[in-house]
């Protein structure tokens, strides 16, 4: 499933309006979603809260609208308290849509997330940071 708004069907209506990058946090129920540009094309978006069957959709719309075609991309995960199968899909269609266009990206994995990925056999399966400056570090380490 790529990265658009089309693949919730004709009757998906967001419950949260998207912030623009830099602006106040986006919530929903039991979620909330932030973005700020890093310098030289690099997208950083922090999750805090739940990610679950609920606000699964919120989290792929919000994600899917600030993965840009050029730069570099950091989802920051490690202030989710909970991350259910429903969240795992979303990092699925992530990842996918990132190797697809050959999009450079890391996410930072707190203890749930790590748990999820483990638990489902996927914990190598993607670019996975302890800290943001941990994976800028490896990208200038490539670069270098």
């Amino acid at each position: 499933m790529a990265c658009s708004g089309t693949e919730f069907g004709t009757t998906y209506k967001p419950r949260v309006t998207l912030s623009a990058v830099g602006s106040a946090p986006t919530r929903c129920a039991s979620a909330e979603f932030t973005s700020e540009r890093l310098g030289s094309g690099v997208m950083l978006v922090g999750v805090r809260g739940e990610i679950d069957l609920f606000s699964a959709p919120e989290f792929r719309d919000y994600v899917c609208t600030r993965i840009s075609p050029e730069g570099q991309f950091i989802l920051d995960m490690s202030k989710v308290d909970f991350i259910g199968t429903a969240g795992l899909s979303v990092l699925d269609t992530v990842h996918a849509t990132n190797v697809r266009d050959g999009r450079t990206w890391a996410m930072i994995c707190g203890r749930p997330v790590y748990r999820l990925l483990r638990a489902a056999g996927q914990e190598s399966s993607y670019p996975c940071f302890a800290s943001v400056d941990s994976a800028l570090g490896a990208w200038h380490g490539r670069t270098a």
